[in-house]
């Protein structure tokens, strides 16, 4: 059987395997579903009020975990203990990573406050999505009680994720700081810690903690 010229390229060009689409190809992508994640990270995570904290971000695609070309700005905020923006910043990505500083104000109050990082795509999904960092802010002058009634003055310890690290505030509130010497002691009467607060009324000491076991200072 003889085949045309004409027919048989038609034929040939079926044949051919189709081009496939890149991941990165938005033509190939349900932008409905399509996600987009920060990475975020911080210097440390303690710091005083008044302070500058330098950060990196990098957005992602979130199934993928390439970088995403989708956004090209960012927007970074401090929020306050309840949520509240304190600060805020809009951010120019380049190649989907951006590098800054923002400025814990002078007056913020000691107690943990939260770095939160998001693009505005991910506006339109649950706010559960946006990157979200923990800090630690301590105000050393701010002072919201009478400093001679020491009777009023309350020992916080807080233990850190990893059950190694832990921080302790002494102090009459969420803004006054006493600077103490003492020793974390527990139930046995054994010392298994040291700390000098300073003037902040807040330390930080590396010591891990049995769980279930009662302390005290």
């Amino acid at each position: 059987m003889i085949i045309k010229p004409a027919l048989y390229i038609a034929i040939a060009t079926l044949l051919l395997p189709a081009k496939p689409c890149s991941a990165r190809d938005p033509q190939a992508r349900d932008f409905n579903d399509f996600r987009e994640t920060v990475w975020l990270s911080t210097a440390r995570h303690l710091y005083f009020a008044g302070e500058t904290i330098d950060f990196t971000a990098l957005v992602l695609e979130q199934d993928t975990y390439l970088k995403s070309e989708l956004s090209k700005a960012l927007r970074l905020e401090l929020l306050d203990p309840e949520g509240f923006p304190l600060s805020q910043k809009n951010l120019e990505l380049q190649d989907s990573r951006v590098t800054g500083t923002i400025t814990i104000p002078a007056d913020t109050r000691t107690g943990w406050h939260y770095i939160r990082a998001y693009t505005n795509w991910m506006r339109n999904m649950p706010s559960s999505e946006y990157s979200v960092i923990a800090i630690k802010v301590v105000n050393p002058v701010a002072q919201d009680t009478d400093p001679k009634d020491l009777s009023a003055v309350k020992i916080n310890i807080d233990v850190y994720p990893d059950g190694k690290h832990s921080g302790i505030f002494t102090g009459w509130g969420k803004n006054s700081g006493l600077p103490v010497d003492g020793q974390l002691i527990n139930r046995s009467g054994d010392t298994v810690a040291s700390f000098s607060t300073g003037e902040s009324g807040y330390a930080y000491i590396m010591v891990e903690l049995d769980k279930g076991q009662e302390y005290r200072a």
